[in-house]
Protein backbone atom coordinates (compact mmCIF):
# COMPACT_ATOMS: atom_id res chain seq x y z
CA UNK A 1 0.00 0.00 0.00
CA UNK A 2 1.34 3.28 -0.87
CA UNK A 3 -0.49 6.59 1.02
CA UNK A 4 0.34 10.10 0.31
CA UNK A 5 -0.73 12.39 3.52
CA UNK A 6 -0.13 15.57 5.09
CA UNK A 7 -1.00 17.87 8.51
CA UNK A 8 -1.71 21.44 9.37
CA UNK A 9 -2.56 22.98 12.48
CA UNK A 10 -3.65 26.64 12.83
CA UNK A 11 -4.65 29.06 15.95
CA UNK A 12 -7.20 30.59 14.04
CA UNK A 13 -8.04 34.12 14.21
CA UNK A 14 -9.95 34.90 17.70
CA UNK A 15 -7.82 32.82 19.73
CA UNK A 16 -5.18 32.75 22.02
CA UNK A 17 -3.44 29.84 21.68
CA UNK A 18 -3.90 27.05 19.57
CA UNK A 19 -5.22 24.03 21.72
CA UNK A 20 -5.27 21.54 18.86
CA UNK A 21 -2.23 19.40 18.00
CA UNK A 22 -1.72 16.56 15.24
CA UNK A 23 0.42 13.89 14.49
CA UNK A 24 1.18 12.75 10.60
CA UNK A 25 4.09 10.06 10.67
CA UNK A 26 4.87 7.09 8.16
CA UNK A 27 7.05 3.96 7.84
CA UNK A 28 8.21 2.79 4.51
CA UNK A 29 9.65 -0.58 4.02
CA UNK A 30 10.24 -2.15 0.56
CA UNK A 31 6.74 -1.45 -1.39
CA UNK A 32 4.51 -1.19 1.88
CA UNK A 33 3.51 2.04 4.44
CA UNK A 34 2.11 1.89 7.47
CA UNK A 35 1.26 5.82 8.73
CA UNK A 36 -0.26 7.42 11.18
CA UNK A 37 -2.62 10.72 11.39
CA UNK A 38 -4.37 12.00 14.37
CA UNK A 39 -5.70 15.05 15.72
CA UNK A 40 -6.45 16.08 19.10
CA UNK A 41 -8.18 19.19 19.85
CA UNK A 42 -7.75 20.47 23.89
CA UNK A 43 -10.92 20.67 25.73
CA UNK A 44 -12.30 24.26 26.13
CA UNK A 45 -13.33 25.62 29.39
CA UNK A 46 -10.74 23.60 30.70
CA UNK A 47 -7.22 24.12 32.06
CA UNK A 48 -4.25 24.04 29.20
CA UNK A 49 -6.07 22.04 26.85
CA UNK A 50 -2.56 22.61 24.61
CA UNK A 51 -0.66 20.22 27.40
CA UNK A 52 -3.60 17.54 26.98
CA UNK A 53 -3.37 17.73 23.34
CA UNK A 54 0.30 18.35 22.97
CA UNK A 55 1.05 15.16 25.63
CA UNK A 56 -0.90 12.61 23.43
CA UNK A 57 0.60 13.73 20.00
CA UNK A 58 4.30 13.11 22.10
CA UNK A 59 2.72 9.63 23.26
CA UNK A 60 1.34 8.53 19.18
CA UNK A 61 5.21 9.47 18.21
CA UNK A 62 7.04 7.59 20.70
CA UNK A 63 4.49 4.76 20.39
CA UNK A 64 5.56 5.23 16.23
CA UNK A 65 9.15 5.33 16.68
CA UNK A 66 9.01 2.12 19.28
CA UNK A 67 6.84 0.20 16.25
CA UNK A 68 9.48 0.69 13.57
CA UNK A 69 12.28 -0.68 15.49
CA UNK A 70 10.93 -3.88 15.19
CA UNK A 71 7.75 -4.03 12.56
CA UNK A 72 8.07 -6.13 9.20
CA UNK A 73 4.81 -4.58 7.81
CA UNK A 74 4.71 -7.80 5.15
CA UNK A 75 4.78 -10.37 8.14
CA UNK A 76 3.02 -8.95 11.02
CA UNK A 77 -0.90 -8.87 11.31
CA UNK A 78 -2.61 -5.94 11.00
CA UNK A 79 -5.09 -7.01 13.88
CA UNK A 80 -1.40 -8.05 16.23
CA UNK A 81 -0.89 -3.95 15.57
CA UNK A 82 -4.27 -2.93 16.40
CA UNK A 83 -4.46 -4.36 19.88
CA UNK A 84 -1.03 -3.15 20.62
CA UNK A 85 -2.25 0.57 19.61
CA UNK A 86 -5.59 -0.12 22.10
CA UNK A 87 -3.53 -1.01 24.35
CA UNK A 88 -1.54 2.21 24.20
CA UNK A 89 -4.33 4.77 24.16
CA UNK A 90 -5.31 3.05 27.45
CA UNK A 91 -1.89 3.46 29.05
CA UNK A 92 -1.65 7.38 27.41
CA UNK A 93 -4.86 7.94 29.19
CA UNK A 94 -3.98 6.59 32.05
CA UNK A 95 -0.82 8.32 32.58
CA UNK A 96 -2.68 11.84 31.02
CA UNK A 97 -5.36 11.61 34.44
CA UNK A 98 -2.15 11.07 36.43
CA UNK A 99 -0.99 14.34 35.68
CA UNK A 100 -3.24 16.19 36.47
CA UNK A 101 -3.55 15.01 39.39
CA UNK A 102 -0.18 15.90 40.51
CA UNK A 103 -0.46 19.36 38.51
CA UNK A 104 -3.42 19.62 40.25
CA UNK A 105 -5.35 20.61 37.01
CA UNK A 106 -8.07 19.78 35.24
CA UNK A 107 -7.48 19.11 31.47
CA UNK A 108 -8.41 16.86 28.90
CA UNK A 109 -8.50 16.21 25.07
CA UNK A 110 -10.19 14.51 22.15
CA UNK A 111 -8.51 11.73 19.87
CA UNK A 112 -9.07 10.94 16.56
CA UNK A 113 -6.19 8.91 15.25
CA UNK A 114 -6.15 6.67 12.30
CA UNK A 115 -3.67 3.72 11.65
CA UNK A 116 -3.33 2.72 8.02
CA UNK A 117 -0.92 -0.57 7.14
CA UNK A 118 -1.64 -3.33 4.61
CA UNK A 119 -4.79 -2.35 2.85
CA UNK A 120 -6.58 -1.84 6.42
CA UNK A 121 -7.86 1.56 8.33
CA UNK A 122 -8.33 1.25 11.94
CA UNK A 123 -9.22 4.35 13.96
CA UNK A 124 -9.58 5.18 17.49
CA UNK A 125 -11.32 7.68 18.84
CA UNK A 126 -12.61 9.97 21.88
CA UNK A 127 -14.96 13.28 21.55
CA UNK A 128 -15.76 15.56 18.85
CA UNK A 129 -13.19 15.64 16.54
CA UNK A 130 -13.54 13.70 13.61
CA UNK A 131 -12.43 10.63 11.04
CA UNK A 132 -14.07 11.01 7.04
CA UNK A 133 -13.51 8.92 4.17
CA UNK A 134 -14.18 10.05 0.42
CA UNK A 135 -14.68 7.32 -1.57
CA UNK A 136 -16.43 7.47 -4.87
CA UNK A 137 -17.05 10.59 -4.64
CA UNK A 138 -19.32 10.63 -1.65
CA UNK A 139 -18.19 12.06 1.92
CA UNK A 140 -19.03 9.57 5.17
CA UNK A 141 -17.91 10.41 8.65
CA UNK A 142 -17.03 7.46 10.73
CA UNK A 143 -16.63 8.26 13.95
CA UNK A 144 -19.63 9.26 15.88
CA UNK A 145 -19.35 12.46 17.93
CA UNK A 146 -18.84 12.06 21.68
CA UNK A 147 -21.40 15.10 22.73
CA UNK A 148 -24.69 15.45 24.65
CA UNK A 149 -27.27 17.33 23.48
CA UNK A 150 -28.83 20.09 26.64
CA UNK A 151 -31.19 22.30 27.34
CA UNK A 152 -29.66 25.79 27.99
CA UNK A 153 -30.89 29.40 28.10
CA UNK A 154 -33.94 28.24 25.71
CA UNK A 155 -31.75 26.49 23.24
CA UNK A 156 -30.75 23.22 22.59
CA UNK A 157 -26.64 23.00 22.25
CA UNK A 158 -24.10 19.98 21.95
CA UNK A 159 -21.46 19.40 24.98
CA UNK A 160 -18.27 17.46 24.75
CA UNK A 161 -19.07 14.02 27.15
CA UNK A 162 -15.74 12.61 26.86
CA UNK A 163 -12.61 13.07 26.34
CA UNK A 164 -9.25 11.71 26.75
CA UNK A 165 -8.14 12.54 30.75
CA UNK A 166 -11.98 12.48 31.59
CA UNK A 167 -11.64 9.47 33.94
CA UNK A 168 -9.10 7.05 33.94
CA UNK A 169 -11.28 3.96 32.80
CA UNK A 170 -11.23 5.02 29.18
CA UNK A 171 -14.28 4.58 26.49
CA UNK A 172 -13.37 4.88 22.87
CA UNK A 173 -14.29 3.95 19.56
CA UNK A 174 -13.02 0.98 17.64
CA UNK A 175 -13.19 0.69 14.24
CA UNK A 176 -11.64 -1.14 11.02
CA UNK A 177 -12.22 -1.52 7.66
CA UNK A 178 -10.45 -1.80 3.70
CA UNK A 179 -8.96 0.55 2.39
CA UNK A 180 -8.68 0.94 -1.34
CA UNK A 181 -6.97 2.65 -3.57
CA UNK A 182 -8.48 6.01 -3.90
CA UNK A 183 -9.92 6.74 -0.91
CA UNK A 184 -9.27 9.47 0.93
CA UNK A 185 -8.94 10.47 4.46
CA UNK A 186 -9.34 13.30 6.52
CA UNK A 187 -8.93 13.54 10.43
CA UNK A 188 -9.81 17.07 11.62
CA UNK A 189 -11.07 19.16 14.58
CA UNK A 190 -14.36 20.64 14.86
CA UNK A 191 -12.97 24.09 13.23
CA UNK A 192 -12.50 22.47 10.35
CA UNK A 193 -15.46 20.42 9.89
CA UNK A 194 -17.91 22.68 10.33
CA UNK A 195 -17.49 24.19 6.84
CA UNK A 196 -15.69 21.04 5.17
CA UNK A 197 -18.18 19.66 1.49
CA UNK A 198 -17.30 17.16 -0.43
CA UNK A 199 -16.65 19.24 -3.13
CA UNK A 200 -12.87 20.32 -0.93
CA UNK A 201 -12.56 16.42 -1.32
CA UNK A 202 -12.00 16.41 -4.87
CA UNK A 203 -9.10 18.87 -4.63
CA UNK A 204 -6.79 16.26 -3.32
CA UNK A 205 -6.54 14.35 -6.31
CA UNK A 206 -4.60 17.48 -8.35
CA UNK A 207 -0.96 18.03 -8.97
CA UNK A 208 -0.34 20.50 -6.23
CA UNK A 209 -1.67 17.83 -3.59
CA UNK A 210 1.00 15.27 -4.92
CA UNK A 211 4.15 17.97 -5.24
CA UNK A 212 3.25 18.99 -1.91
CA UNK A 213 0.67 17.41 0.89
CA UNK A 214 1.48 20.02 3.72
CA UNK A 215 1.08 22.93 1.55
CA UNK A 216 -2.37 21.70 0.52
CA UNK A 217 -3.26 21.00 3.95
CA UNK A 218 -2.47 24.94 4.93
CA UNK A 219 -4.60 25.81 2.04
CA UNK A 220 -7.75 23.89 2.56
CA UNK A 221 -6.93 25.41 6.37
CA UNK A 222 -7.17 29.01 5.06
CA UNK A 223 -10.29 28.21 3.14
CA UNK A 224 -11.73 27.59 6.51
CA UNK A 225 -10.85 30.33 8.01
CA UNK A 226 -12.00 32.46 4.87
CA UNK A 227 -15.37 30.67 5.21
CA UNK A 228 -15.67 32.11 8.65
CA UNK A 229 -14.13 30.42 11.27
CA UNK A 230 -13.08 31.62 14.26
CA UNK A 231 -11.74 28.28 16.15
CA UNK A 232 -8.27 26.58 16.00
CA UNK A 233 -8.39 24.85 12.65
CA UNK A 234 -6.40 21.55 12.25
CA UNK A 235 -5.99 18.22 9.63
CA UNK A 236 -4.34 15.62 8.68
CA UNK A 237 -5.37 14.54 4.96
CA UNK A 238 -4.48 10.11 3.70
CA UNK A 239 -4.77 9.48 0.27
CA UNK A 240 -4.20 5.67 -0.38
CA UNK A 241 -2.47 5.65 -4.06
CA UNK A 242 -2.44 2.00 -4.40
Amino acid sequence: MKIKGGSASNIGSVRDVNQDAVCCRFFHQGKETAALFAVCDGVGGLEHGEMASAFLVRCMEEWFEELMSWLVISRTEPEVLFSHLKDAVECWNEELCQFCVKQNIKTGSTLSLLFLVRHRYYIIHVGDSRVYRYRKEALEQLTVDDSVARLKTGRMKNYLDNYMGMREQLWFQALEGNAEKGDIFVACSDGFYHHLTETDLSAVRRKHWKRNPDKFCDEMVRIMMDRGERDNISVCFALVEQ
